[in-house]
C-alpha cells in the first residue's frame, strides 16, 4: 500500500510535467536532417552568443536581483489571494482579510526572509553548477535551432557582424541583457498582474477538462490494477 500511495502522490508532479517534454520530443523527432555545413555555421555563430561561462556569469551578477524580485513579488501579496491560488472558496474569502504574508511570517517567523533569502542563494549556487554542466548541450540545440531557421549564408553573413566590435558586443550581452536591472524590474511588475489572474486561469483549466473523470484513488482501484501498480515501484 506504500508503494500505491507513493504512486498515487507522483501523478500530481508527473502530470504537471509531462506536457513540456513531450512536445520537444515530438518536435525532436520531426525535425528534419540537417546539411553538416549549415549546422556547422550555426554552431560558430552560437559559440559568440553562448560562450563558456555564460549561464556562470549570468546567475552570479543577477542573483541578488533574482533573489530580491522572487521574495518581494510574494511578500507583498494580500494572505487572501494565496488563499485564492490555493483553491479557498470566494464564500470563505469574504471574510479574509487584508495581511500581506510579510506581515503573517514577521509574527510567525521573524527571521523568515533572511531564512528564505540564504535558502534560494544556496540553491542558486547549486544550480549555477548544473546549468554550466549543460552549457554545450544548449550551444548543440542552439546551434539546430538557428541552423533549421536561417540559411548557411545568413548564418555567416550573422557571425561576420559578431566578429567585429559592435557585433561582438552585441551577442556577448545578448543573454545577459535579461539580468539588467531595467528588464528584471518589469518582469517583477508582472508577477503581481499575473497573480492577480491566477484564479481565473486555474478556473480554465478546470472547465477544460470538466468533462473527464476525476483522478481515481488507490482505494477505487481493483485488486489485480493494485497489484499491478505495486509491482512497478520498488518498496523500502
Amino acid at each position: 500500500m506504500k508503494s500505491l500511495k507513493l504512486a498515487a502522490a507522483g501523478l500530481a508532479l508527473a502530470t504537471a510535467t509531462i506536457v513540456v517534454p513531450a512536445y520537444a520530443q515530438d518536435a525532436a523527432a520531426e525535425a528534419a536532417p540537417l546539411d553538416p555545413a549549415r549546422l556547422a555555421a550555426a554552431q560558430k555563430m552560437v559559440a559568440y552568443l553562448l560562450p563558456d561561462g555564460s549561464y556562470a556569469r549570468m546567475m552570479e551578477q543577477s542573483m541578488d536581483q533574482i533573489v530580491a524580485m522572487s521574495m518581494n513579488s510574494v511578500m507583498d501579496l494580500p494572505m487572501r489571494d494565496l488563499a485564492a491560488l490555493g483553491g479557498v472558496s470566494e464564500q470563505d474569502l469574504a471574510s479574509a482579510g487584508e495581511g500581506t504574508m510579510r506581515e503573517m511570517m514577521a509574527i510567525l517567523d521573524p527571521h523568515f526572509e533572511e531564512r528564505q533569502t540564504l535558502s534560494m542563494r544556496a540553491m542558486m549556487s547549486a544550480m549555477t553548477g548544473v546549468m554550466t554542466s549543460m552549457e554545450p548541450k544548449m550551444r548543440e540545440g542552439l546551434g539546430e535551432a538557428y541552423a533549421a531557421q536561417f540559411t548557411t549564408a545568413e548564418l555567416n553573413e550573422i557571425t561576420r557582424f559578431f566578429e567585429t566590435p559592435a557585433g561582438g558586443k552585441y551577442a556577448a550581452s545578448a543573454m545577459m541583457v535579461y539580468m539588467d536591472p531595467a528588464v528584471m524590474a518589469r518582469m517583477q511588475e508582472m508577477v503581481p498582474a499575473l497573480m492577480q489572474e491566477m484564479p481565473a486561469i486555474i478556473e480554465e483549466t478546470k472547465q477544460a477538462t470538466a468533462h473527464l473523470p476525476p483522478l481515481r484513488s488507490v482505494d477505487e482501484l481493483t485488486e489485480d490494477e493494485r497489484e499491478k501498480l505495486g509491482g512497478m515501484i520498488r518498496e523500502d
